[in-house]
């Protein structure tokens, strides 16, 4: 919020006040208006989230609740780049190797101070190796963090430094563009030791028992049913946040919540395949495209898909226009290739050079056919196996049953779906108990390598065991480049090499449609990381508009 602006433009002129207050979020003028609303915000959640631990969260509703009810060093602003959140400056060294964070002056819902061993704790729970965060890789550019996280070295060699209560120290192995954005993601997010060590195991479930250093604190968990929202009042920026509760009521499917939608229960529903028609039209459809892509994940311990041309005669006979113009519908796009649109350009010439890349993976049912031939005649099979089985979560059927009859369509095969609940489903797949997988990677900050990594030899999504050491070297070089040319060049080869490998078969660019109330303002959306951040979020012209 930037009131003080609104105020020179007073002294100004009057002119300036109507120009300038009208882009402010939210606008002076309405001051009045928003006091006089009932500032209660009212959503829906397909999932309850999993865990408030931000050290292992790492399923979307986790992740979301966390970045509303907590706040890290720097988070995700409106326009989705890093903002100073609990650190107010940041120092880097010429080499651009050290990060000094300097804490302001801030509190936990109980009171106490926001300290910088609260951070270094965390962190440190993230990478110790009996932790089996998901997000450790997430810590690697930290000088000694990979080599901790494998129980190589202990802590003190970790480039991470308390110098006093309100100050900070990172030392990073080489320089990277994108650290900052690193510090905006929920594993980076700060723990209090003595809460943590109180709780034990019920820490990150135990919501009554836990403390918030965010906008929100959670004053209400019924499980299955509904979490309840509301303002943090010892939050360093409570001034600049509005909404007094937020409601969450946690459905069972789409239809669920657009039903609550049209008895205004609810200010915001996600809209599917189903219902996506019926509101495409309407003024309260919204579209927001994303940093994930959804893909087909082979597992190469089985010895049927460690053969690439059998990987490729699958990818090759998968018509990805009709997954997404007929099927999903929802604003999603094709996906050829692996880097999302999202994530470029960061300029003009970025975005040229990511226009030229081939989309290696196409829709060609002779090619795919040609490719099973071969692949049979390689494994030396008469008929295709008949066991073969794609393990799907439960929310994603009817992508499932797409792709079962492109397989039997395009290529004579049959294959088996077999859904599994979502909450335990990344364990199913890290356990490699799969033939082939519907799979989707979110990244959590705007860099290809927030997608590409997670496919490297020891990368967070690579339960198939690909491993190619030549991508995992340009992954390296091109998180040490400074020359974004260069730097998107090691990408693009990575990304050339991951497709022509084919261990994973891209689906889709996905984009998230839901519909919301034209009474609800500055609920800010973001491609990568969090979906949604609520901080500056109100309600205005609900009473007169319902």
């Amino acid at each position: 919020m930037r009131k003080p602006l609104c105020m020179a433009a007073i002294l100004t002129a009057l002119s300036l006040i109507l120009s300038a207050c009208d882009s402010l979020l939210p606008q002076v003028s309405s001051q009045n208006r928003i006091r006089s609303e009932k500032q209660v915000l009212n959503l829906t959640v397909s999932e309850e989230p999993a865990t408030l631990d931000s050290a292992v969260a790492v399923d979307p509703n986790s992740v979301n609740l966390l970045n509303n009810v907590m706040e890290g060093l720097m988070r995700l602003g409106k326009d989705s780049k890093p903002e100073p959140a609990i650190a107010q400056q940041v120092e880097v060294s010429a080499d651009k190797r050290v990060y000094t964070f300097h804490l302001r002056e801030a509190r936990w819902s109980d009171g106490e101070p926001v300290r910088a061993d609260d951070f270094a704790y965390a962190w440190k729970r993230v990478l110790h190796p009996q932790i089996r965060s998901r997000s450790a890789y997430l810590f690697f550019p930290i000088q000694g963090a990979q080599d901790y996280h494998r129980g190589r070295i202990g802590w003190k060699q970790v480039g991470i430094r308390v110098v006093d209560e309100q100050t900070l120290r990172v030392t990073l192995t080489r320089p990277i563009p994108y650290f900052l954005e690193l510090t905006t993601t929920s594993a980076y997010l700060p723990q209090r030791a003595d809460i943590v060590k109180r709780l034990g195991k019920s820490y990150g479930k135990n919501t009554a028992e836990m403390v918030y250093d965010g906008p929100f604190r959670i004053s209400g968990w019924e499980q299955g049913k509904s979490i309840i929202l509301t303002r943090n009042e010892q939050y360093w920026d409570k001034g600049e946040v509005f909404l007094e509760t937020v409601r969450t009521a946690v459905v069972r499917d789409t239809a669920e919540g657009i039903q609550l939608y049209h008895t205004y229960q609810t200010d915001t529903a996600r809209v599917d395949q189903v219902y996506a028609d019926l509101y495409k039209k309407s003024p309260d459809w919204k579209e927001q495209p994303t940093a994930s892509v959804q893909f087909l994940q082979f597992n190469l311990q089985k010895p049927l898909f460690r053969n690439p041309y059998i990987r490729k005669a699958f990818s090759y006979a998968i018509d990805r226009e009709a997954l997404t113009d007929h099927l999903l519908n929802d604003g999603s796009m094709p996906a050829g290739s692996v880097i999302p649109p999202s994530i470029f350009p960061f300029n003009e010439r970025s975005g040229e050079i990511a226009e030229k890349r081939p989309e290696i993976h196409r829709f060609d049912p002779r090619q795919a056919q040609a490719w099973l031939k071969k692949g049979m005649d390689d494994l030396h099979l008469e008929r295709f196996p008949e066991e073969v089985v794609m393990t799907v979560p439960d929310t994603d059927k009817q992508v499932a049953l797409f792709l079962q009859n492109q397989f039997r369509r395009n290529l004579g095969v049959e294959v088996k779906i077999d859904p599994k609940p979502l909450r335990r489903y990344p364990q199913q797949l890290d356990r490699g108990e799969f033939d082939i997988a519907i799979n989707e990677w979110r990244s959590g900050y705007r860099d290809p390598g927030g997608v590409l990594v997670a496919f490297s030899s020891e990368g967070p999504c690579n339960p198939g065991k690909w491993s190619a050491p030549e991508y995992d070297r340009w992954l390296k070089q091109a998180a040490s480049t400074a020359d974004e040319e260069k730097r998107i060049g090691f990408y693009l080869q990575a990304e050339k090499k991951l497709l022509e490998d084919a261990p994973i078969s891209p689906l889709d660019f996905q984009s998230e449609a839901f519909i919301q109330r034209k009474w609800v303002k500055n609920v800010v959306r973001h491609p990568f990381g969090a979906d949604l951040t609520l901080k500056e979020a109100f309600i205005e012209g609900k009473s007169e508009n319902k």
